[in-house]
């Protein structure tokens, strides 16, 4: 059961890329954003408060045109979309949530390259709270909470 009353059952995406949440009963629709062409990384939290996944767009760089693209954390509670996480990096590359349901972590970088970017939002209001650059800092004090995301 959520906290926050709606307890989230089930997420999954259709083939037209638009999500499916059952929660306490209902169906929500979740419309998908502009220029949206797939889904990657649908989750839900473990205390059933949250569900997030990746929006993908497709690649802008030449060549790569069919190749999908992450530039967009979708969090969702209580009904409705309630963040929307993006990037100055390229790409999305991975997110989890942290400290509960009480933060999200993410991690972007080029699309092909080196140096990783990660960020720690609140998600009771999306914002940002720290973040940690591999290109840029000491990666051997890598915050505890850039160790809990796999990469």
């Amino acid at each position: 059961m959520s906290v926050d009353g709606v307890a989230i059952k089930s997420a999954e995406v259709d083939d037209s890329g638009v999500v499916h949440i059952t929660a306490n009963g209902r169906q929500y629709e979740v419309p998908k954003e502009r220029g949206q062409t797939g889904v990657a990384q649908l989750r839900i939290s473990q205390d059933g408060r949250i569900a997030g996944w990746l929006v993908q767009y497709q690649s802008p760089a030449p060549n790569r045109e069919l190749e999908k693209i992450a530039g967009l954390l979708i969090l969702w509670r209580d009904g409705k979309v309630a963040c929307r996480i993006g990037t100055r990096q390229a790409v999305l590359g991975n997110w989890n949530l942290a400290e509960g349901s009480e933060k999200v972590v993410t991690l972007a970088g080029a699309m092909h390259g080196a140096g990783l970017h990660f960020e720690l939002h609140r998600t009771s209001d999306c914002r940002l709270v720290a973040e940690f650059d591999e290109s840029y800092e000491d990666v051997s004090k890598e915050p505890s909470w850039v160790r809990s995301l796999e990469h």
